[in-house]
């Protein structure tokens, strides 16, 4: 169980591949996925969902790596409030930019930045709930395999395209594509309703304190601002974000 200790930590996340996900939910989730499963962590005496029990037994007479734990040693490794019983060590699914046609998803995600993992969490179910295409990571601030952010998730990290790259290889990318990135600031002219949002549009998102920086809004086509009422300037990035792609659900 050290391992799952570790999974805690992103050094040790970055450098086996693997990350940990508790849960019934998480657990239905990962084995709809081939290959997402590297090992079930199991306490059949707190697991009580039948329909989780005949999942696990079924995974286990295919061959998938499953450890017996008591309730106790269960309860150390456990980041719940309460003990589901079943926990999955899951492997990393990284996609190559290369290999991405952005038309595939009502929209895809672009970061650099994201002060709160809640809020990326939020920001990955939101996308896998419109049918988004992915998630491209621009750098290694940002850590999508974060507990805090799989949490968030509520199982929906399983089936998104998550992609690191560079901004040269993003700009190679843009050009290829011919797909529009749009980016949101407080101080754009062009609301975001009023875009024309086509499948494979790219949402590129500011962190939660500064915004897209120069560099960032440099590498949009177009900026668009989400229109608020009061002394309100700014949005939370999960609910700015999750705007941003309903508008995107919204125009298919």
């Amino acid at each position: 169980m050290d391992s799952i200790h570790r999974l805690r930590q992103r050094i040790w996340r970055d450098r086996w591949g693997l990350f940990y996900a508790e849960g019934v939910r998480f657990l239905v989730k990962a084995a709809e996925e081939p290959d997402a499963i590297d090992t079930l962590v199991v306490s059949w005496r707190l697991l009580q969902s039948i329909v989780a029990r005949k999942l696990v037994r079924r995974l286990r007479r295919e061959g998938t790596r499953c450890i017996s734990v008591t309730p106790e040693v269960f309860r150390e490794v456990c980041h719940q409030p309460r003990a589901s019983g079943v926990g999955v060590i899951a492997r990393q699914q990284w996609s190559d930019l290369a290999h991405i046609d952005p038309r595939v998803g009502c929209a895809w995600l672009v970061l650099r930045h994201v002060r709160s993992p809640g809020n990326l969490g939020t920001l990955l179910r939101t996308l896998a709930g419109v049918a988004g295409g992915g998630v491209i990571l621009l750098g290694d601030s940002v850590d999508a395999f974060d507990p805090t952010v799989v949490r968030a998730t509520m199982g929906a990290m399983f089936g998104l395209r998550v992609i690191r790259t560079t901004d040269a290889a993003f700009n190679a990318f843009k050009k290829r594509s011919g797909c529009v990135v749009i980016g949101t600031s407080p101080s754009a002219e062009t609301d975001y309703r009023s875009v024309c949002w086509q499948p494979g549009s790219l949402v590129f998102l500011g962190s939660e304190r500064k915004g897209l920086s120069e560099h960032d809004a440099a590498l949009c086509d177009v900026l668009v601002r989400i229109p608020m009422a009061g002394d309100i300037d700014s949005l939370n990035l999960g609910v700015a974000g999750s705007l941003m792609l309903y508008e995107a659900f919204r125009n298919q």
